[in-house]
């Protein structure tokens, strides 16, 4: 008997083949016509013995290589032709047992459905998972000239210290934030311009800052990170290359006088805390 045989396929020689299960293999040149061994009379066959009947069912189901489902079936219903007529059965093996003119198609439908059966299995995770990034958590400082002064100077009275460098020249606008979550996730610095910000409406802020001296290519550089909280009395003058995050809103919003390198989008400096270190500071007011 030839190796690449469907075993069990036909239920009965006079019917046809079950269509809810069709169990296919690859094509063989051993099921070709005229080659192997010579089958069965199916009408000689019938008034065998049981042993004999069992031979008979193990039809070769040339061409067939996979498993299909009922619902391909459905979407397919001219496969339910595919069919063994034991009137068609000749003295070769492999003749008549199938119409392999739809093979090609069922095939490619059950390779499909096997597709969707991986996706849907436990486990199988098709989506990136992004892990959540871990807090450092800083404890905000009330805003004095002692504390502030290795990042700049207060604006409050007296005279300020305002530089630049290369060609650079001053830009005066009025920014605008609103209240959101008070999560630093990166910091900003300037090495062309200083930046002084004043709150108008005496509206408390919050601002965050470290010193120039870090670069932030390791979590070590966090524990240089202060926040301070502005109340509204003061403004802030932020020296050369001093790292920086807001000030932002505590309440509900905030307008802030805002003097700075006119082309600050050249001169912008980021360290991506939480894309870079898997780091946000979050500040515990």
């Amino acid at each position: 008997m030839p190796t690449c045989v469907a075993e069990h396929l036909v239920q009965d020689v006079r019917g046809t083949v079950d269509d809810g299960w069709l169990l296919f293999e690859p094509w063989c040149r051993r099921d070709e016509p005229g080659h192997g061994e010579d089958a069965h009379d199916a009408i000689e066959g019938a008034e065998l013995g049981l042993e004999h009947r069992q031979r008979i069912q193990r039809a070769y189901a040339s061409g067939l290589v996979a498993l299909l489902h009922r619902d391909v079936m459905a979407q397919h219903p001219e496969t339910r032709e595919l069919s063994v007529d034991a009137r068609k059965l000749t003295g070769r093996a492999g003749d008549a047992v199938v119409h392999y003119d739809r093979i090609e198609r069922i095939v490619r439908q059950v390779r499909a459905v096997e597709r969707e059966t991986k996706l849907l299995q436990t486990g199988v995770d098709t989506i990136h998972r992004v892990s959540e990034p871990t807090t450092y958590t800083v404890r905000a400082e009330p805003l004095t000239a002692t504390a502030f002064a290795p990042f700049g100077q207060l604006v409050k009275e007296g005279d300020m210290v305002m530089e630049l460098r290369d060609d650079e020249v001053f830009h005066l606008n009025v920014l605008h934030y609103d209240r959101s979550d008070l999560r630093c996730d990166h910091l900003n610095r300037h090495h062309r311009a200083t930046q002084m910000l004043v709150a108008l409406a005496g509206k408390p802020t919050l601002l965050v800052v470290a010193p120039k001296d870090f670069d932030f290519s390791t979590e070590d550089h966090l524990s240089s990170v202060r926040a301070f909280i502005c109340d509204g009395t003061a403004g802030v003058n932020l020296a050369l290359g001093t790292w920086h995050w807001g000030p932002y809103p505590i309440h509900d919003e905030v307008d802030l006088v805002n003097v700075q390198g006119k082309n600050f989008s050249t001169d912008n400096e980021v360290a991506h805390l939480e894309r870079d270190l898997g780091v946000v500071v979050e500040v515990v007011l």
